[in-house]
């Protein structure tokens, strides 16, 4: 039987390994601009970090998120100029943009799907993961 700091433990290992997801997918996109990450970040980190920060926790998850943006941003340079080696057949390869009413979510962000490879969406209840999907 799970104790309730095991079941809150599994929780925060759940939420942090979506937080990983969505920093690699903004990183596979080349997403540059803060307000994306910040927004795509703290209500995955928010809750983790309430533990540790309690009423601020909703700051420290925004600063947390400028803070990866800052440690990827050398490694989304490097991946706009590097070469794509053929890595099979190319379902998807394109750029758009998306937003949600006047909130800009993408701006020029790019899509490339491979057959074989595994894809996946992360985010909160509500989040919009099926409309973005139809």
């Amino acid at each position: 039987p799970w104790t309730r700091r095991h079941r809150r433990r599994r929780r925060r290992r759940a939420v942090v390994a979506c937080a990983a997801s969505a920093v690699r997918a903004l990183v596979v996109a080349e997403v540059t601009a803060p307000a994306v990450w910040q927004h795509a970040l703290t209500p995955l980190l928010a809750p983790v970090l309430a533990a540790y920060e309690g009423a601020n926790a909703e700051v420290a998850a925004g600063a947390a998120a400028a803070l990866l943006l800052q440690r990827f941003a050398g490694r989304i340079r490097k991946m706009s100029v590097r070469v794509e080696e053929d890595e099979g057949e190319v379902i998807c390869d394109t750029n758009f943009s998306l937003a949600y009413g006047s909130l800009t979510l993408l701006k020029q962000a790019r899509l490339k799907l491979v057959r074989g490879k595994r894809y996946g969406l992360c985010g909160r209840n509500g989040a919009g993961k099926t409309t973005l999907m139809r």
